[in-house]
C-alpha cells in the first residue's frame, strides 16, 4: 500500500474543489433522465404509438447514428433510443474533465510538484482522481435506477441495467483519460486526445449501427460487428427492458481496468510536469500578429471557436436534412400532435420546427460565450493579465479585443449555422428560396439575444471577478432548460423573461419583428460599456 500513501488525503481534496462541479453534473444528468422518460411515455402511451415509433426509426439512418438501433416495440427501446448515446456522452465528458482537472491540471499550474513535494508516493494523484470519477458515475447510476423505478412500465430489472451500462461507460473513459493525462504536458492537449478517442468510439458504433441488418418485421436491428469495438455499443448492446445481456457489462468493466493499469504504467515512465509526448519548443519570438491585444486574444480563442462552428454546423444541418423525419414521428403520437399545436403559433409544420428549433440551438451555442469569456478570467487568475497590464496595453483595449472576438464569433457561428440549416432544409422540402431565407433570418435573430447573454456574464465578470464561470455555466444552464422544456412544462412567465432567448421572435412562425431585437441590442450595448467602467475600477484577483 506505501504506493498510494495520501490518495484519501488528495480524495478529499478533490472532493472540496468540485463541491459544485459534481452535484450539479449529478443533478442535470438526473433531471435529464427523471424528466424525459416520463414525457416519453406520454409521448408513447400505447402499443400502436409505439410500434409507429420503432417501425419509423428502424430504417432511418440518422435514427441508428445518433440514438442507436431498436430491438422491438416496447417503451423499453423508445427509452434506450432517446436517452441512451446522450446520457453516455455526458457521463464520459464529465468523467474525462473530472480527471484530467485533478491530475494534469495540477502538474500544469506547479500544485503536482507542490503536492509531491509532501508524503504522497507517485501513484496517488492519479488513484484519487479515479476514485472520485469512479465515485461520482456510481451515484450517477444509482440514482438513474432510483428515478426510473417509479415507471411502473419500465421493468426493474432493465432499469438495473440500464442505469450499470451508463455508469461503466462513465468508468470507462474516466480511465481512458487517465492514460492521456499522461500523454501531453497541458490539460488542454490530454482533453483534447480523451474527447478524440470519444470521438472515434462513437463514430465506429455510427457505423456499426448504421450497417446493421433489419428484421423481416422491421421492429429489430441487428448491428454490424463494427459495433462491438467501440464501448458505446457494448453499453448500447446490454439491451435493458428486451435482452438484459451481461456480456457487454464485463467488456467494459476489464476494458477499464486494462485502460487503468496502461494508465498508471505511463505514469511510471514520466516525471511529474513532463509526459510521454514532450511538447516541441515554440519559436523565439512570437508572430507580429500576437503583439497586438486581438492578436492575443484570437490566438487564446480560436480553437474553442473552430471547434463549436463545426459541432453546430454539423448539428444544424443534421436536424434540417432530417425535419421530415421529425414530421413523421410528430405525425404517429397524438400527444406530440397535441403539444405541437399548443406551442405552435401558425404557419405549417416546418415553420414551426425551424422557429422552435433554432432559439434552442442558440441557446447552446452560449457555451460558446460561457467558454470564450472564461478566459478573461483565466488570464487575471494566473497573474498573465497582471504583466499584460504592465505594458502600454490599457484595461479598456484588453477587454474590448475578448469582447469583440467573442461577438464577431456569436456572428459568425450563427450566420453559418443558418446557411448549413438553410441549405438542408431546402434540400428537406425543396423549397430552396423560401426555406433558405426563412432558416437564415430564424438563426440570424437570435444574435441580439446572444449579446445580452454576452453582457450580463461581463457584469457579473466586472464586479466578482473569480466568480464568473460559475455563475455563467449557470446561466447557461438555466437559459438552455428554459429554451427546451418551457414549452413543454408551463412555467411561469416571469422565469422565462430572465432568459434572453424568450425574447427571440419566433420567426417564421410569426410575423418579424424588430422592436424586441432592437431593445436587446440596446441593452447589452448599455451593459457591456457599464462593466468595462466597472472592470476599470476594481482590483485584479490574483490567486
Amino acid at each position: 500500500m506505501t504506493g498510494f500513501i495520501g490518495t484519501w488525503r488528495l480524495i478529499r481534496l478533490a472532493l472540496r474543489r468540485d463541491r459544485i462541479v459534481i452535484p450539479i453534473t449529478i443533478a442535470l444528468v438526473i433531471a435529464m433522465v427523471a424528466g424525459s422518460a416520463p414525457s416519453l411515455l406520454t409521448a408513447y402511451p400505447d402499443a400502436t404509438a409505439q410500434l409507429a415509433y420503432v417501425s419509423s426509426s428502424a430504417p432511418s439512418i440518422i435514427g441508428r447514428v445518433f440514438q442507436g438501433t431498436v430491438h422491438g416495440a416496447n417503451i423499453g427501446t423508445i427509452v434506450m433510443a432517446e436517452l441512451y448515446i446522450t446520457t453516455a456522452a455526458i457521463m464520459a465528458i464529465a468523467s474525462i474533465f473530472l480527471v484530467s482537472r485533478h491530475t494534469r491540471y495540477n502538474e500544469e499550474t506547479g500544485a503536482g510538484e507542490l503536492i509531491g513535494s509532501g508524503v504522497v508516493s507517485q501513484q496517488a494523484p492519479l488513484s484519487a482522481a479515479l476514485i472520485v470519477a469512479i465515485g461520482m458515475n456510481a451515484i450517477m447510476a444509482i440514482l438513474i435506477f432510483l428515478s426510473l423505478l417509479p415507471i411502473k412500465e419500465l421493468d426493474q430489472v432493465g432499469s438495473a441495467f440500464l442505469a450499470a451500462s451508463l455508469g461503466l461507460v462513465g468508468i470507462f473513459f474516466a480511465c481512458i483519460s487517465a492514460i492521456t493525462v499522461q500523454l501531453s504536458d497541458y490539460r488542454r492537449g490530454s482533453n483534447g486526445m480523451a474527447i478524440a478517442t470519444l470521438i472515434g468510439f462513437f463514430i465506429l458504433r455510427a457505423l456499426g449501427d448504421v450497417l446493421g441488418k433489419i428484421s423481416p418485421d422491421g421492429l429489430i436491428v441487428t448491428p454490424n460487428w463494427i459495433t462491438w469495438l467501440s464501448p458505446f455499443g457494448w453499453g448500447y448492446q446490454v439491451l435493458p427492458y428486451n435482452v438484459n445481456r451481461i456480456l457487454p457489462l464485463i467488456l467494459l468493466a476489464v476494458g477499464s481496468v486494462v485502460a487503468c493499469l496502461t494508465g498508471f504504467y505511463l505514469q511510471s515512465r514520466r516525471d511529474i510536469g513532463s509526459s510521454i509526448f514532450a511538447s516541441k519548443q515554440g519559436p523565439a519570438r512570437a508572430k507580429p500578429s500576437l503583439l497586438s491585444a486581438n492578436g492575443l486574444a484570437f490566438r487564446l480563442q480560436s480553437t474553442g471557436f473552430l471547434g463549436w462552428s463545426v459541432g453546430f454546423i454539423l448539428f444544424g444541418t443534421v436536424m434540417a436534412v432530417t425535419a421530415n423525419d421529425f414530421r413523421k414521428i410528430f405525425e404517429n403520437s397524438d400527444v406530440l400532435q397535441e403539444f405541437l399545436a399548443a406551442t405552435s403559433t401558425g404557419g405549417d409544420f416546418l415553420d414551426t420546427i425551424i422557429s422552435s428549433m433554432f432559439p434552442i440551438i442558440a441557446a447552446m451555442l452560449a457555451g460558446y460565450v460561457v467558454t470564450s469569456l472564461s478566459k478573461m478570467q483565466d488570464e487575471e487568475s494566473s497573474g498573465r493579465l497582471e504583466s499584460l497590464l504592465g505594458t502600454a496595453l490599457s484595461r479598456t483595449r484588453w477587454f474590448f479585443s475578448h469582447v469583440s472576438l467573442t461577438t464577431a464569433g456569436v456572428i459568425i457561428n450563427l450566420v453559418l449555422m443558418g446557411l448549413a440549416g438553410g441549405i438542408g432544409f431546402s434540400l428537406a422540402s425543396g423549397q430552396f428560396n423560401h426555406r433558405f431565407s426563412d432558416v437564415l433570418i430564424s438563426a440570424s435573430v437570435s444574435i441580439p439575444a446572444m449579446l445580452l447573454f454576452m453582457a450580463v456574464i461581463l457584469i457579473v465578470y466586472s464586479l466578482f471577478g473569480r466568480f464568473t464561470k460559475t455563475f455563467s455555466w449557470f446561466f447557461y444552464g438555466y437559459c438552455t432548460l428554459i429554451s427546451t422544456f418551457a414549452g413543454i412544462f408551463k412555467w411561469p412567465q416571469w422565469t422565462l423573461n430572465f432568459s434572453p432567448f424568450t425574447h427571440t421572435p419566433s420567426f417564421p412562425s410569426t410575423e418579424f419583428s424588430v422592436q424586441p431585437m432592437i431593445i436587446m441590442t440596446a441593452l447589452a450595448l448599455v451593459l457591456t460599456l457599464l462593466a468595462n467602467t466597472l472592470f476599470n475600477r476594481r482590483d485584479l484577483n490574483l490567486k
